[in-house]
C-alpha cells in the first residue's frame, strides 16, 4: 500500500511539472511579444533560471548534508539529460532548420565554463574558492546575456510604457504560478522517488544520476516540448543551454562554496571525471556540427539520443556491479 501511494504521488509530480512548464512558455511568449527580446535570450535567462531551481535546491541540500554522490549525480545527470536527450528531441523535431547561429555563442560559453569545471575537478574536489569563481562565472553569463539583448530591444523602456504595465503584471503573476508548479512537481518526483528507491534498495549515486536527475530535468524537457508545440523553438533551445550553463556555474559553484563552509569539501567521483565529462564533451561536439548549413539535423538528433541511451545503460551497469 505504501509503495502504491508513493507511486501515485510520484506521478502527480509529473502533472504539476507539465502545468508549470506550459505556464512558463506562455509567459515567455508574452514577454517576447511586448519586449521584442530575442527568443533564445528569453529561454536562456528567464525560463532557464525558473526550470533550474529544482535541481539547484536538491544539489544544495545534498551538499549541506554531505550527500555528495546525490548532489554531483543530480548535477551531471541533469546536464546530460538536457544536452543529450532534450537537445536530441529538439533536433529531430526541427530537422529542417539548419541554422545554429541563434545559440552558437551560448554553446561556446558553456564549453569554456565546462573546461574550467573539468580543471577544478581534476583533483576530485571543488574547493570553496573554486566554487566562488564558478558563481562569478554565472554573473558574467547573466551580464553578457543582458548586454546582447539590449542590442535588439530596450527592455527598461518597454516596461515604462503604460500600455505594457498591465501585461507585465500578468507576466510576473503567471511566471510565479508556473514556478510554484515546477518546484512542487520536481519536489514530489524527487521526494517520493527517493522513498520508492529506498524501498527497492537502490544506491544513492544511482538515485542521483538517474531518478532524481530525471525528475529535476523534466521541467526542461516538458518546456522544450511545449515550445516546439507552440512553434517557439528558440525559447526551448535557449532554455536548454541556459539551464546547462547555470548548472555548471551557479549550481556547482554553490555546492563547492557550501562544501568549503561545512569543512567537508565537495567531492567529484572518478566516474564523473572519466566518464560523464568526456561524454558531455562528445555531446557538445555533436551539437556544434549544427552550425554547418551543409549538415542536416536528423542524424544529430539520433546521435544524441544514442549517447543518452549509452549513458543510461552505463549507470544501470554500474548499479548492477555495485549490487553484486
Amino acid at each position: 500500500m505504501t509503495l502504491f501511494l508513493f507511486a501515485l504521488l510520484f506521478f502527480l509530480g509529473f502533472f504539476f511539472i507539465i502545468k508549470g512548464s506550459n505556464l512558463l512558455v506562455d509567459t515567455a511568449i508574452r514577454l517576447k511579444n511586448i519586449t521584442r527580446l530575442n527568443d533564445v535570450f528569453i529561454g536562456a535567462t528567464f525560463v532557464s533560471v525558473a526550470t533550474c531551481l529544482p535541481e539547484l535546491f536538491i544539489s544544495a541540500f545534498g551538499a549541506i548534508g554531505g550527500d555528495h554522490g546525490l548532489a554531483v549525480g543530480n548535477s551531471f545527470g541533469s546536464l546530460i539529460f538536457n544536452m543529450a536527450l532534450v537537445f536530441g528531441i529538439y533536433f529531430l523535431a526541427e530537422a529542417k532548420k539548419n541554422s545554429g547561429a541563434g545559440y552558437k555563442t551560448k554553446l561556446l560559453f558553456f564549453v569554456v565554463v565546462f573546461a574550467v569545471v573539468a580543471l577544478f575537478s581534476s583533483n576530485f574536489n571543488i574547493s570553496w574558492l573554486e566554487g566562488l569563481v564558478l558563481m562569478f562565472g554565472f554573473g558574467v553569463y547573466l551580464a553578457f546575456s543582458i548586454k546582447q539583448a539590449n542590442k535588439t530591444a530596450d527592455f527598461a523602456e518597454t516596461i515604462k510604457e503604460k500600455k505594457n504595465k498591465g501585461e507585465i503584471h500578468k507576466i510576473i503573476l503567471f511566471f510565479l504560478i508556473g514556478q510554484i508548479f515546477l518546484v512542487l512537481g520536481a519536489w514530489a518526483i524527487v521526494y517520493f522517488g527517493e522513498r520508492i528507491s529506498h524501498l527497492l534498495a537502490i544506491s544513492e549515486s544511482f538515485l542521483g544520476l538517474s531518478l532524481i536527475s530525471l525528475g529535476t530535468g523534466l521541467p526542461e524537457l516538458i518546456t522544450a516540448i511545449a515550445c516546439l508545440r507552440k512553434k517557439q523553438g528558440g525559447i526551448g533551445v535557449g532554455n536548454i543551454l541556459g539551464s546547462s550553463i547555470i548548472n555548471m556555474t551557479l549550481l556547482l559553484g554553490l555546492c563547492g562554496a557550501i562544501g568549503g563552509l561545512t569543512g567537508l569539501g565537495f567531492a567529484i567521483s572518478r566516474e564523473v571525471l572519466f566518464f560523464d565529462m568526456p561524454l558531455i564533451l562528445l555531446v557538445c561536439a555533436v551539437i556544434a556540427t549544427s552550425f554547418s548549413k551543409k549538415l542536416g539535423r536528423r542524424w544529430q538528433g539520433f546521435a544524441l539520443l544514442g549517447l543518452y541511451i549509452i549513458y543510461i545503460a552505463w549507470i544501470f551497469l554500474q548499479e548492477f556491479l555495485y549490487s553484486i
